[in-house]
């Protein structure tokens, strides 16, 4: 018993058209009585006649007895005409590996019928897919416009429909170009956009807008129907033209080219560059701004990284003119909701921005609240640069401002790579330098309501130094809802600087609240011995109280008349609440254990 592989060819239209496609299923049928194993066929279809839209003409695989294997693909017709589809004889072998063929005798012939401008449609594309045409397209054009049917469907009333299909044609190229520079780029993060639309008060043209990653839009092509012109718009600061795009971008400058100038201009050869033009044109201004974005892009990141938040708890980028901008999103979202410290910290600071002031420069820059009146300090104390609506810097007497530049204004990300590298290290520093400013704002404004304020944070911080581990103090100024009730005014929160996960609450150690009557200094741990030792010391003392069991993570607490509390007697008490707390931070047991043992044994001494 031996295989026998037979073959047909159906048509799901006899008599296809030109622009139209049609499909072909090609049967094969083993009508032998044994196993044909790796059947092998293979068919070619004229490339210069079709195009293959779908499907694969060619398959390989195993028929058993009686058994049939359809194989379908579509095709488009490009021209007009009788062509034939070729067909390789079918090699198989049986089950002892024989091998055995069919031969095919004869190829399929296949009439395609004409229609004017899909066929015209098809030869532009051929002849304009180097975005030039050679001596011998433009005579077969010319020959078209005296010859039916192309002489009364194309080029009629002034070649109207042969200009748009021209037009047509070569957006589709140019669109395919951008696309294929686009995925071919070395850089393998280099990924981009494609929407259509309108730019604002521009709506008499047809747009496509081509954007990388989060970076303003790198290039927008523009149609236009009524004059046949494609331009291009390149994103250049050196540009003269200002496009807005909602939701997208705002007043970025542009370049504009038209496309007839790229593909016109001569090469060294005399000839006209057409599609190389092109691609050497986007080449340059894609590696341009990927250049250039991909540090400014780091920014977002590294800003992440320094504060140790999440993505959403960042907005989208604002994109306007030579620069975009962020701001910090205070969510009421379990999951987004910044940590205590985090919030009070980072409240004053309403945007962020990465200027580019050229291609190679860029300058980093955050813009605060008015009334938090760090300006003048940020610039004379801490020597930083403020700047004006321009991004250019600021001098003294000049207008006040509430931006300031995080890196010099004139920051070159190429010259000065390792300030970038270090970008988080000197935004957690520039927050630190601010705290450190509203901090002495706040003991400068209530000196005389709390004039004894001063001395006593001087104190704590004199008490700390015995350890070795760096603090920050978080200023909090309140306001009280209402006057009928009592209510905590200011306050400092002093946390562990250990340099990872910043503004963590983790490393909040001491929180100090205070009002014209009372201090409150409270921690969260505590050991046994030490609370014995303020027990035994406060026994016989008025005006200071110690409490056990505070209400969330503050676990311990002393409460001193503010209008002694610089009395030398309390040094020794505030010194031993402070040490235990310090140098455990972060032991979430040590806490808890401590909270326990002490409680117990206040309930039974014994």
């Amino acid at each position: 018993m031996l295989p026998l592989v037979n073959i047909n060819l159906e048509y799901s239209n006899l008599t296809p058209r030109v622009g139209t496609n049609f499909d072909l299923k090609v049967m094969v049928h083993n009508v032998g009585k044994s196993v044909a194993r790796d059947v092998d066929v293979h068919i070619f279809p004229p490339e210069k006649m079709v195009t293959l839209v779908s499907g694969n003409t060619h398959w390989k695989g195993n028929l058993n007895p009686n058994q049939k294997e359809g194989i379908s693909f579509t095709m488009l017709p490009k021209s007009p005409g009788i062509f034939s589809m070729k067909m390789r004889d079918i090699h198989y072998f049986n089950l002892q590996g024989d091998e055995f063929k069919t031969q095919a005798y004869e190829d399929y012939k296949i009439l395609i019928e004409e229609d004017a401008k899909a066929t015209f449609q098809f030869k532009m594309e051929e002849y304009w897919k180097d975005l030039k045409l050679s001596d011998s397209e433009r005579r077969d054009i010319d020959y078209m416009k005296q010859t039916e049917p192309y002489k009364s469907a194309i080029f009629k009333d002034k070649g109207e429909v042969g200009a748009q299909i021209e037009l047509e044609v070569k957006i589709k190229i140019v669109r395919e170009v951008i696309s294929k520079i686009a995925s071919d780029h070395p850089d393998s993060d280099f990924k981009i956009r494609e929407f259509n639309g309108n730019p604002h008060k521009e709506n008499d043209c047809n747009w496509f807008a081509y954007v990388y990653q989060e970076m303003p839009v790198l290039l927008l092509l523009r149609i236009d129907d009524d004059k046949r012109v494609v331009s291009l718009f390149f994103n250049d600061p050196k540009g003269n033209k200002a496009l807005t795009w909602r939701g997208e971008f705002r007043q970025v400058i542009f370049k504009e080219i038209e496309l007839e100038k790229i593909i016109n201009k001569k090469a060294p050869n005399g000839e006209k560059e057409g599609i190389n033009g092109l691609k050497k044109l986007l080449n340059e201004n894609f590696n341009r701004i990927n250049n250039s974005a991909k540090p400014r892009l780091k920014f977002r990141e590294d800003f992440i990284n320094a504060f140790g938040i999440n993505d959403n708890q960042l907005s989208q980028f604002l994109h306007q003119e030579n620069y975009f901008s962020f701001k910090i999103i205070f969510s009421s979202m379990q999951d987004d909701v910044l940590n205590r410290c985090k919030q009070i910290a980072l409240k004053p600071f309403q945007n962020f921005y990465c200027v580019a002031l050229n291609n190679k420069e860029s300058s980093i820059v955050c813009s605060f609240e008015q009334k938090y009146r760090m300006a003048s300090s940020l610039r004379d104390n801490k020597k930083y640069k403020l700047v004006g609506q321009d991004w250019k810097e600021l001098k003294k007497g000049q207008t006040a401002t509430t931006s300031v530049a995080i890196t010099t204004p004139r920051f070159s990300i190429k010259n000065d790579s390792e300030q970038f590298n270090n970008l988080p290290n000197l935004i957690q520093t520039f927050v630190k330098d601010c705290l450190e400013i509203q901090y002495f704002n706040l003991i400068y404004e209530k000196k005389k309501e709390y004039p004894w304020l001063k001395g006593f944070v001087d104190n704590i911080q004199k008490n700390l130094q015995e350890i070795s581990k760096r603090t920050l103090i978080i200023p909090e100024e309140r306001k009280r809802d209402s006057q009928k009730y009592f209510s905590y005014e200011d306050g400092f929160s002093f946390l562990v600087d250990e340099g990872e996960d910043f503004l963590s609450t983790k490393y909040e150690f001491l929180r100090i609240d205070f009002n014209s009557t009372y201090v409150y200094l409270k921690t969260r741990y505590l050991d046994m011995y030490s609370s014995f030792d303020i027990l035994k010391q406060i026994s016989q003392k008025e005006n200071i109280k110690f409490s056990i069991g505070g209400k969330g993570p503050w676990q311990y607490e002393i409460r001193i008349l503010a209008s002694i509390i610089n009395d030398l007697e309390f040094d020794e008490i505030i010194k031993k609440l402070l040490i235990p707390a310090v140098s455990n931070i972060g032991e979430k047991d040590l806490i808890k254990t401590s909270f326990g043992v002490i409680r117990n044994y206040l309930n039974d001494p014994t």
